[in-house]
Order: structure tokens, then C-alpha cells, then sequence
């Protein structure tokens, strides 16, 4: 048996021995009642057992649960309900704001990614350019052909096959 559970039939006792008329041998001290006394009166004159368990009977009632009627009711968001649960709420708007910080620098990371490697690219592109355009221009036909077009230099291509010049002094230790 759970402690609601026990908690209700003790409850429920309690009721049963308020709700059931004093024994002859039991002497209840009240106030007397008038016989005429509207519900006003009759709340007032109310013994102090009453009370307790109605007062009992609220505080089940108010930690119950949540039901769809509280919620359409709007019967949840009362004070000590909020009371209760606001460093929960504030737990998750702390949550909340780390998730969206956290996210948004992770995107500003991605972004700055992309970017540095689109740079990348376009220096790779680049380098391979400027790589075939030296070995294009570095070709003996090229030189030869910006030589004959440049009357400035002293430099002509060789008509003649390169040849060895061979040593034949001995050499002096």
C-alpha cells in the first residue's frame, strides 16, 4: 500500500468519526447553535477536527497531480505550484541559453570553416596555375622564341651542340 494510498484511508477515518453524531457518554465542547443560524453561522460553529481534515483534504488535493482540468483551468499555475518548481525553471532557462549560445558559436565555427577553405582552394588553384604557366615558359622553345623577340639581349640561341673542355696540363701539387 503506497503512502497516498494510507494517507486517504486515514483521511477517510477521519471523516467518518467527524461526520457520525457524539456518543451519549462523549462530551463535545462547543459553543451552543442556534436552531435558525443561516450558513454563515453553521461554517463558524464548525469543530476544529472538521477543519483539520478539510484542511487535509486541500492539501491532497492541491499536490495530487496534474490533471486536464487543472491545466485548461489554468489551476497549475498557482503561487506555491510556481513556488515549487521555479529552480526547475530556472534550471531549464539556463539550459535553454547554453544550448542556443552553444549553438550559435558552433555555427560561426562552420561558417569560418567553409570560408578558410574556400581560401584554400582558391590559393591551391592558384599555386597549380602559376606552376604550369613557370614550366610553360621555362621550355627551351619558349626562351628561344622571347630571345628572338627581345633585340635588347646579347644572349642568342647556340648554333653549335655544347662541347667538353678537356684538362691536359698536369696538375701542380
Amino acid at each position: 500500500m503506497s503512502k497516498s494510498e494510507k494517507k486517504y484511508e486515514d483521511l477517510e477515518a477521519l471523516v467518518e468519526v467527524a461526520a457520525a453524531e457524539p456518543a451519549d457518554d462523549v462530551v463535545v465542547e462547543s459553543e451552543p447553535v442556534e436552531e435558525h443560524a443561516d450558513e454563515a453561522d453553521a461554517d463558524n460553529n464548525r469543530t476544529n477536527a472538521q477543519k483539520a481534515i478539510e484542511a487535509l483534504r486541500d492539501d491532497d488535493e492541491e499536490g495530487s497531480g496534474v490533471t486536464l482540468k487543472a491545466v485548461l483551468g489554468g489551476d497549475i499555475f498557482s503561487v506555491s505550484w510556481l513556488r515549487r518548481n521555479l529552480p526547475f525553471f530556472i534550471l531549464i532557462m539556463i539550459m535553454l541559453v547554453l544550448y542556443i549560445t552553444n549553438r550559435y558559436s558552433a555555427q560561426k565555427e562552420m561558417i569560418r570553416i567553409d570560408n578558410l577553405k574556400k581560401e584554400l582552394s582558391d590559393a591551391r588553384n592558384r599555386a597549380t596555375s602559376r606552376s604550369s604557366q613557370l614550366l610553360q615558359l621555362s621550355r627551351e622553345s619558349k626562351v628561344a622564341e622571347f630571345l628572338k623577340h627581345t633585340p635588347d639581349s646579347a644572349l642568342n640561341v647556340a648554333s653549335q651542340p655544347p662541347y667538353t673542355i678537356v684538362n691536359d696540363l698536369p696538375e701542380d701539387e
